[in-house]
């Protein structure tokens, strides 16, 4: 099998270290689904693919206008030939998965996301209807095809405005790109703050990286003659992407001007692994070969790679990885999410073992789909030419129609699964409770706007503080405290504590801890989270604080968690009949860190503990119900949070305790 295609004998030169590039963005997105440490910003990659795109399809378009080539008819034609095929294959098989493992209403959810997928506007769709920052979205087996309805919107457009702008103002073609780039940029970043998730999955909000890629085909760069000026550029670029790759989450404002970062270091490094060439219209670049158009019979000489980091980039392996990139984009994410879901094998494995296991699976089900689907029907016998292309996407768009329009028109088919399987897996497609409206958020805000810290001087004031697993607590809370004010200060992923600085966190803690409590009498902390080992030093700040301020303070430990939605769970184990089958997929840590903090609150800073593991788990097992098992609600919503049911228990219990 050739890690490379051969190339044309042209002055248009294929370049292996874009294809390089691409295995650095995809293997950033896999990195970051499969929830590595190192990879906890790798959703760049998608920023780092957009770059890419729009380079290697403006450096296309602007040839054939230069030329006088220039075919809308031609520029479908290839763009069918590139997404379709592949992504058709994945559609179809994530339909299968679909099938057997969604309970009902998830199958009626994914149908709706296929018809979206189908007609390139799933970004849309998941912009109305779930988020990246909502956790159910690693539950959603097409969410990332978001980023194909981004660039097919982009492109049905951008062919159009480039000839126009080619045609009418050529001189001033650059100038124009610039401006509409700059546009879309400041759209982003006033997005990423008012509108996050429309902006995250938005083609006008996106634009400017694909245009970025747009600049950088019109050759607006001087070539560089110093290799040592290529190298430091080159070097400065891989930074730039490592710390956005490494160092980023979806808790920053995105995108905004966060991508600048992984975009201009992609950018550079396209720009410095140009390699040397005669002047020309686009010497430095095989277009069409590069973004997987077709394979000319006849190889090019060989273009030597002009820094050290383009040498690295051209191995062999990562040049494999590039061409497949796409295929190992589309088929790595529907595994993680069966797997999220639980639903395909490994329950009890070691984590670092499942993750191993679904990355091999999409390896290899990448490679067959580069070889078998991609390669023959872009570039072999069976290559789509001409009006087949379009007779290709017709069909295929009818019979993924008809496929999604099965389960709406047959409610999800409900028969596939027992009835006490169907209502017990409901209660994971119901959101968890998130306390008072607005008072749960992703971006920190004014705490003092609205309600949920409103001080009230005829009744104790007690303060919740913690991420969503407090705020899920908040109702349950509020019932059994009739005689007391309950305020709420939560962030998603976050601990607020006195003297954080960094990030949206930051930003709740010093208004909580600096502004709010140090002007309103709050007479005590109440403290809950999804708590980790790394959390203590941040709770030992939180109880000195309230100590010092004659605050006192209560902690709520952790609760068993699961790898899993615990409802999707015990419905797979009453349809299997394998009552089992919950427990195994219990994440192992919850009884040694409960054990901790409450040593800890008794011992070193003598405030009362509330043990919700110890609440329900006892040396045979943990509870998976609220009452008796199959006829009352599950525990939990989701991996991690109560469900309304599950968090009234939990209060009552401790109140019975007199914990409260």
């Amino acid at each position: 099998m050739h890690t490379r295609p051969p190339r044309r004998s042209s002055s248009l030169a294929y370049r292996p270290d874009i294809d390089g590039l691409r295995a650095v963005a995809v293997l950033s997105v896999v990195g970051y689904h499969l929830r590595l440490g190192f990879f906890s910003g790798g959703f760049v990659g998608v920023d780092i693919f957009f770059v890419i795109s729009g380079y290697l399809i403006s450096a296309i378009l602007l040839s054939e206008l230069a030329s006088g080539t220039f075919s809308l008819r031609t520029f479908y034609i290839r763009r069918i030939r590139r997404i379709l095929p592949a992504l058709t294959a994945v559609m179809l098989a994530t339909s299968v998965l679909a099938y057997l493992f969604l309970l009902p209403a998830q199958l009626v959810d994914f149908a709706h996301t296929l018809l979206a997928v189908t007609f390139s506007v799933s970004n849309i769709y998941f912009a109305q209807h779930v988020s990246f920052f909502d956790p159910q979205s690693f539950e959603q087996p097409a969410i990332h095809t978001w980023s194909l309805g981004v660039e097919e919107q982009f492109y049905l457009l951008f062919p159009l405005l480039l000839w126009l702008l080619h045609t009418r103002l050529r001189r001033h073609l650059a100038a124009a790109v610039g401006l509409i780039a700059a546009v879309s940029f400041a759209i982003s970043v006033a997005g990423a703050f008012r509108f996050p998730v429309v902006a995250y999955m938005m083609f006008y909000t996106r634009a400017c990286e694909l245009l970025l890629g747009t600049l950088l085909a019109l050759r607006l760069l001087p070539r560089l003659h110093s290799a040592l000026a290529r190298n430091l550029l080159a070097l400065a670029g891989v930074l730039m992407m490592t710390i956005a790759i490494h160092s980023y989450s979806l808790m920053m404002p995105f995108p905004g001007a966060a991508v600048l970062l992984p975009c201009m270091g992609a950018a550079l490094l396209i720009w410095t692994g140009e390699p040397e060439h005669a002047d020309g219209p686009h010497p430095e670049l095989d277009a069409e070969q590069n973004d997987g158009h077709r394979q000319p019979a006849r190889p090019a000489p060989a273009v030597h790679a002009r820094t050290l980091i383009a040498r690295l980039l051209t191995l062999r392996p990562m040049v494999f990885l590039g061409l497949i990139s796409y295929s190992l984009y589309l088929w790595h994410w529907p595994i993680i999410a069966f797997q999220n879901l639980g639903a395909l094998a490994g329950a009890g494995l070691p984590g670092r073992v499942l993750k191993l296991a679904d990355f091999a699976a999409a390896l290899a089900l990448a490679t067959l789909s580069w070889r078998f689907i991609e390669q023959p029907l872009r570039s072999g016998k069976d290559r789509l030419a001409g009006s087949q292309a379009f007779v290709f996407a017709a069909t295929a768009v009818a019979i993924l129609t008809l496929v999604a329009a099965a389960p709406l028109l047959l409610h999800g088919l409900p028969g596939r699964f027992p009835a006490a399987a169907v209502s017990v897996g409901a209660y994971g497609s119901e959101r968890p409770s998130l306390g008072r409206p607005g008072c749960l958020v992703t971006r920190a805000r004014n705490l003092e706007q609205g309600t949920c810290v409103r001080e009230d001087a005829t009744r104790q004031n007690w303060l919740l503080v913690g991420d969503q697993q407090a705020a899920s607590l908040e109702q349950a809370l509020a019932g059994i405290l009739p005689a007391t004010n309950l305020m709420q200060a939560t962030l998603v992923n976050c601990l607020a504590e006195p003297g954080r600085l960094a990030g949206e966190c930051g930003r709740l803690s010093q208004q909580l801890f600096t502004d709010f409590l140090p002007r309103h009498h709050v007479d005590r902390l109440v403290l809950a989270a999804r708590w980790a080992r790394g959390d203590l030093p941040a709770i030992d700040r939180i109880v000195t604080w309230a100590h010092t301020h004659g605050t006192a303070v209560t902690l709520i430990g952790p609760l068993q968690e699961y790898d899993a939605p615990l409802p999707q769970l015990l419905a797979y184990s009453i349809a299997r009949h394998d009552p089992t089958l919950a427990g195994r997929h219990r994440s192992a840590g919850a009884a040694a860190l409960d054990s901790t903090l409450e040593a800890a609150a008794s011992s070193r800073w003598h405030i009362p503990y509330v043990s919700l593991y110890r609440m329900f788990c006892d040396a045979q097992g943990c509870a998976t119900y609220t009452g008796a098992a199959g006829s009352s609600p599950p525990l939990l919503s989701n991996q991690t949070q109560f469900t309304r049911e599950g968090a009234q228990v939990a209060v009552q219990r401790a109140a019975a305790a007199q914990l409260f």
